[in-house]
């Protein structure tokens, strides 16, 4: 008999016109295009095309705070070093190639897989807070939206 999983699977959108973060209500498919219902008193009910908003979803974890990671997150892992604490901005993203979610720091050729650390924190996310990863920017990757 199969295994069960009790992973829940939810999205979150940012709008790209209007520039916020929301939840999303439902996703709709047909064999041509989708559309996407948001949840924001601002949009008052209103569906979107799938190219008028970045999709991510959760990873199934959470960090420190209880806050749902999603990819596109920005999370920031302390750790000791001697005396000195440390810690280093990473992006979670969706690993095409090695189909699992996964963080990258701020270089264009490190990245692994994501697991649960007690020491993970939330500080933002590439949308709403780019400036968090300076001019270590991740390059441009092709994202779930623009995948035909």
């Amino acid at each position: 008999m199969p295994k069960k999983t009790n992973r829940e699977i939810r999205f979150r959108a940012w709008n790209k016109e209007s520039r916020v973060m929301t939840g999303i209500v439902s996703l709709f498919f047909n064999n041509h295009s989708g559309s996407v219902h948001l949840v924001n008193p601002l949009y008052r009910g209103k569906c979107f095309r799938m190219d008028e908003c970045e999709l991510m979803q959760f990873t199934g974890l959470k960090d420190k705070n209880g806050r749902e990671i999603y990819e596109g997150d920005l999370v920031q892992e302390t750790f000791s070093v001697g005396k000195e604490i440390k810690g280093r901005i990473q992006e979670v993203f969706w690993d095409e190639e090695h189909a699992s979610f996964a963080i990258k720091p701020a270089s264009p050729y490190i990245s692994c897989g994501i697991a649960y650390s007690k020491e993970r924190e939330i500080i933002g996310n590439i949308y709403e807070n780019p400036e968090l990863l300076g001019d270590k920017q991740c390059p441009k990757r092709q994202t779930r939206s623009s995948v035909s």
